[in-house]
């Protein structure tokens, strides 16, 4: 592997870069802009989520894998998980509402617990769930994304376990389809939310 693509799985607490760059990959991402919509609090609030809440929760209750320790992750939660309203806690959920605001945290809060209620409908019992997968606008279309990816899909296969994740971007499904991925929800978030995409992947052994 080159030493541009280092893929690093990390067990403790993520370095600060790494909620920036998570920020940038996300930034306009249409469920984000949905939960915040005034540009100065997502330019504050988002490294925070994704680099601190997000990857704590992935320490916690998954696996963390970086790209170069800041140019991109991927966040997965193990099978068989559910997060325990303690763990939220520990992660951070207390600080959410004054990083967010109320109403970005009451979005934040609705939009996160309706994609928990179509991945329980609509997953496999038993699954890995990838959370988050960014790479840094500047390092993309150089396979850090697929590079980021692929400890959790090689262990999924070894242990024949299927994997699901959910995107808002239409272009990202032909990215994970050509991961053995396979569209199983399209639907909007209700109200005035974005499109969304649910994808599952069957062991590829």
């Amino acid at each position: 592997m080159r030493p541009e693509q280092r893929i690093t799985q990390i067990t403790h607490e993520p370095p600060v870069q790494l909620g920036y760059g998570l920020c940038q990959a996300f930034y306009d991402e249409p469920n984000f802009t949905y939960i915040f919509p005034d540009i100065l609090v997502r330019r504050v609030a988002l490294p925070w989520f994704l680099g601190r809440f997000v990857v704590r929760l992935g320490l916690n209750y998954g696996a963390v894998f970086t790209a170069n320790g800041g140019d991109g992750a991927a966040v997965w939660l193990h099978p068989n998980t559910t997060i325990p309203f303690s763990g939220a806690l520990r992660a951070g959920l207390l600080l959410m509402p004054f990083r967010f605001g109320w109403q970005s945290f009451r979005r934040s809060i609705s939009l996160g617990a309706y994609l928990e209620r179509i991945r329980q409908q609509s997953a496999p019992h038993q699954h890995w769930y990838l959370m988050a997968l960014g790479v840094t606008p500047s390092r993309q279309g150089a396979g850090l994304g697929r590079a980021l990816v692929q400890p959790v899909l090689a262990r999924a296969d070894a242990e024949q376990v299927p994997c699901y994740l959910e995107t808002f971007t239409e272009r990202n499904v032909q990215f994970y389809e050509k991961l053995g991925f396979i569209g199983v929800v399209h639907d909007h978030i209700p109200g005035d939310g974005p499109p969304f995409w649910t994808m599952v992947r069957t062991s590829q052994t």
